[in-house]
């Protein structure tokens, strides 16, 4: 680009137009003519095409270039054209556009007209113009995140490097006859960094009802918003509490910190549905005031500190540029929120050899091994609220016999520290987790280990061969970016996390054998396909041919020529949904009875990802649970990671399976897919479909007499097994995060809480409950338990049970019990909870070796049984998740919290669903009625 002149503050100014770098937002000053006068205008000789100018037509209406800020419409007029599919040529970069509006606007009437209204000293011109405000689609974001900047929250958002010391904007006189074209908004290749935060200020926005109003808004300064921008950037941000903390289960937003407060509960920019809500919160500067003008004023100021901004919506997406000039719509979406190295703590280094996806990777830190007094007192905490006074009392024994000097315990302790300190393991519990506890497990994966999400609708696609050709444009893009490893990496509370984890997303599959299963991957350069299923009959779909991948319409094609083709067979599928040993079994009948069928079986395994064409219409949230959850057992193939699943009408969701990949990745990827569809980061409209696509090809198996049996044996246990178990979603809507964070609460722990409550109003007593954290800020990271039940969480159930208790008591006890839970998810998220050590230590017990007492104490296993298993989850694309409780008498709750409400998914056995929902409901409604006295009364307005 050409270099920018800087300004006394430190900013940069627009240099006059020059060469196409084919820079993605280079915003440049038309040039002041040397003459008024203008060329015969010979519409055979304009440079714009029909569908350019249309496309520009299109942007005038909807961001009308006039008025005071029309430079920052241009801006998005100029976006707009590029995400088309326009290349920056030169009538259509901003010196082109501005020559093209001269040809339909008297630009200097509009200057003259703006330069004699004086809004600050003319009421009267007060509603003369709209008010201004940034495109949503394009700025929204940026506004969102320039009002949380000010968070002390633990995992950092995306955040805005400006310029230190920008001037102040200067107030415009009557008459004032510069231009008000020059662009005030400039574009940067300069690496962007933090500068010293400066004291903090507020610029006030006056309020309707005279010169001064009544009351004041509060819009942040620009000092304000520079000290707010010195932090750093995530590459991930999602809509939820937590951010990147995430873990198990598909569970998203695991481990809350003690730190976290309801002000900064909310760290990451949030779905357009909620984004900009409360003070401030729609941008750096936006003022709360009644007045248009005051609302301006406040506003100003923020966007002073905007001007060399870039922000990407996450997802490894950018939100400026989509689709660049001249680029193939199926490049890779370059990730733009990067991390300078220097802003990392000492220790992590980047090592771009392994592209971006794994640069930190080893340099991460090795998951920690505590120390056994820490893990044996939070141990001996964690159980007394669960048994008697005569169990504790022996809990407490056998705990200290353990962990005396030169005990077992310690024998143990030292040989885990060993093996933790070992150069060749990278993490000491990764392998024996993921044996004990997905590989070697022997129940079937569905329902008990697979986990489901629900999307939102799509009302522009209710054909399901078009709404599967989204998804799987979408997932394709994002499959690109994982196989050439340049994802950007997550990140928790500013550090980068595991990103291993991913390899096993696509091309790969789950395998049944004895005594444990195994992963298989398969080379993503030779299986460019995916696997389509359709009344039990699989298809081979190719996603690239001749070296080009199919765009939108034609995958659109293939997916109807297999509705219009598929004819009901034997569901094969069906056998993945048998206990693991029994569907070993199976495979081996069915690899005997024919030699294809190895080449049928492989064909599914090696697939990118499966997309389930469904024969149902579920329309309500808990029949779309059900379906998405196992559905009818038959057109799936539950040992895949990956499955999509479309609906006649056009309804669609994804279901995971669990051994090699927590919850993080799966989401991160739906809400990329779901994200780039709602919000046309990719061109779908193509309508060319080449004749030389192959037609789907099905995946034949030879089902002979033994497979047939077995596969009626898979589909009677699947049905006898789904049968056996209620699901229920309840969908609170008397409020959500929103509120909650008004109440001075973590959303995460307040909805624990509410979890707990309902419990005990169905009980009479809590349990044992799991709440997973993640642990991926280590090499290999997974997961770690979360034991919610604390001695203060059943004092204050108790106490709101009891109408005899002040309020103010029960109050205090609230508080208590959410930052007990706090403190646990947060030792948890650091690897020093209590389950993951207690397993390694056992694990280590040679064979032989007497079990200590510790583990045949009945309050060990009393209390690592899971009543209740559950984790939150949210996303704007999402309108459900779920799973299977993890014991016969226990409890799947899987909640989501929203700005406005909370969404629960229960699923037990047969415990009564119905009645724990409206338990759920109920105490949702009784903490709101203990917290609303608490609220501070809105300050009287003057």
């Amino acid at each position: 680009m050409p270099p920018r002149k800087k300004t006394r503050g430190g900013g940069r100014i627009a240099s006059t137009p020059g060469h196409d770098d084919g820079d993605s937002m280079v915003v440049d000053t038309p040039e002041e003519p040397e003459s008024p006068q203008k060329p015969a205008y010979d519409p055979l000789q304009d440079p714009w095409t029909d569908e350019q100018e249309t496309s520009l037509y299109k942007g005038i209406i909807r961001w009308k270039p006039a008025g005071m800020h029309k430079h920052f419409r241009m801006i998005a007029l100029s976006e707009y054209l590029r995400n088309h599919g326009y290349k920056a040529d030169v009538h259509t970069r901003i010196p082109g556009i501005w020559e093209k509006l001269g040809r339909l606007y008297n630009l200097e009437l509009i200057d003259e007209r703006e330069n004699t209204l004086d809004f600050a000293e003319d009421e009267s011109g007060e509603d003369k113009f709209l008010e201004f405000s940034l495109p949503e689609d394009e700025f929204g974001e940026m506004m969102w995140t320039r009002g949380q900047v000010s968070s002390e929250a633990l995992s950092s958002p995306p955040q805005i490097n400006a310029p230190p010391d920008l001037p102040p904007p200067k107030k415009r006189r009557r008459g004032e006859a510069a231009s008000n074209r020059a662009s005030t908004v400039d574009d940067t290749d300069d690496a962007q960094t933090s500068p010293p935060p400066p004291s903090s200020a507020t610029r006030p926005g006056r309020g309707r009802g005279g010169r001064r109003g009544r009351g004041r808004g509060v819009g942040r300064g620009r000092e304000s918003s520079e000290r707010q921008q010195s932090k750093e950037t995530t590459a991930e941000p999602t809509d939820q509490e937590e951010v990147e903390e995430t873990g198990d289960d598909g569970d998203e937003d695991e481990a809350e910190t003690a730190e976290e407060t309801a002000e900064d509960g909310s760290p990451s920019p949030q779905p357009a549905s909620t984004r900009g809500r409360g003070k401030g919160s729609r941008g750096g500067g936006r003022g709360q005031g009644k007045s248009r003008r005051g609302r301006k004023r406040a506003l100003r100021s923020g966007l002073q500190s905007m001007r060399t901004s870039r922000v990407s919506r996450g997802y490894g997406a950018s939100t400026e540029f989509e689709n660049p000039a001249g680029a193939d719509i199926f490049q890779t979406i370059t990730p733009i929120m990067t991390r300078n190295n220097s802003s990392l703590p000492a220790g992590y280094k980047e090592d771009n050899s392994k592209g971006p996806m794994l640069r930190f990777e080893e340099s991460l830190p090795k998951l920690p091994v505590p120390t056994l007094e820490e893990t044996a007192a939070r141990y001996v905490k964690s159980v007394h609220p669960l048994v008697s006074a005569s169990e504790f009392e022996h809990t407490k024994k056998v705990v200290a016999e353990f962990v005396q000097p030169g005990g077992i315990g310690e024998k143990l302790q030292k040989k885990l520290v060993a093996r933790r300190e070992d150069p060749k393991v990278a993490n000491w519990i990764y392998e024996w987790w993921n044996d004990a506890a997905y590989l070697s497990y022997r129940d079937p994966v569905v329902p008990y280990v697979s986990y489901f999400y629900s999307h939102r609708d799509d009302r522009r696609r209710r054909d399901p061969s078009k709404r599967a050709a989204a998804i799987t444009t979408s997932a394709l893009e994002f499959k690109k970016q994982v196989d050439a490893g340049t994802l950007e990496p997550e990140y928790m509370k500013k550090l980068p996390i595991a990103m291993d984890s991913y390899k096993w997303m696509f091309n790969c599959s789950r395998v049944a054998a004895k005594p444990a299963d195994y992963p298989i991957k398969f080379n993503h350069e030779e299986h460019k396909y995916i696997a389509v299923v359709r009344k039990n009959q699989f298809y081979k779909v190719f996603t690239e041919v001749d070296g080009q991948q199919l765009n939108t319409a034609e995958l659109e094609a293939q997916f109807r020529r297999i509705y219009e083709i598929a004819e009901t067979v034997p569901a094969v599928g069906a056998l993945t949904s048998e206990n693991r040993d029994v569907w070993t079994d199976a495979r081996d009948i069915l690899l005997k009875a024919h030699p294809a069928n190895a080449k049928a079986l492989e064909a599914i395994e090696a697939a990118s990802f499966v997309v389930c064409l469904d024969d149902a219409a579920p329309v309500t949230l808990e029949e779309r649970a059900h379906q998405y959850w196992h559905g009818d057992g038959k057109n799936r193939w539950f040992d895949k990671p990956i499955q999509f699943i479309i609906n006649d009408n056009g309804t669609s969701g994804f279901m995971g399976e669990h051994s090699m990949m927590d919850g993080t990745p799966t989401h991160r990827l739906n809400d990329y897919v779901n994200d780039v569809i709602f919000n046309n980061k990719l061109d779908f409209s193509a309508t060319n479909v080449r004749s030389s696509l192959p037609e789907p090809a099905p995946v034949k198996f030879h089902v002979t007499k033994d497979v047939a049996a077995e596969i009626h044996r898979a589909e009677k246990d699947f049905a006898d097994v789904i049968g056996q178990h209620e699901l229920r979603v309840q969908a609170y809507q008397g409020y959500g995060k929103g509120l909650i964070k008004k109440f001075k609460c973590s959303p995460d722990a307040y909805v624990q809480m509410v979890i707990q409550l309902a419990y005990f109003k169905m009980f009479g007593k809590n349990r044992g409950t799991y709440e997973s954290a993640a642990t991926r800020r280590f090499q290999l990271g997974r997961t770690e338990t979360t034991r919610t039940v604390s001695d203060d969480s059943v004092a204050f159930c108790k106490a709101i049970s009891n109408a005899d208790n002040d309020s103010k008591t029960t109050v205090e006890l609230f508080r208590k019990a959410i930052n007990s839970h706090l403190e646990y998810i947060a030792a948890a998220s650091d690897g020093k909870g209590v389950d993951r050590h207690l397993f390694g230590l056992k694990k280590l017990l040679a064979p032989g070796e007497e079990v200590p007492a510790i583990y045949k104490d009945p309050a060990f296993s009393y209390s690592s049984k899971w009543f209740i298993s559950s984790s939150q989850l949210s996303s704007e694309y999402f309108n459900g998740y779920g799973w299977s409780q993890v014991v016969d008498d226990g409890w799947g709750i899987a909640y989501m919290i929203n700005e406005n409400s909370l969404q629960f998914n229960v699923v037990s056995k047969g415990l009564g669903s119905e009645r724990m929902s409206f338990y759920l409901n109920e105490a949702a409604g009784d903490i709101r009625d203990l917290m609303l006295p608490t609220l501070e009364a809105p300050k009287a307005k003057l």
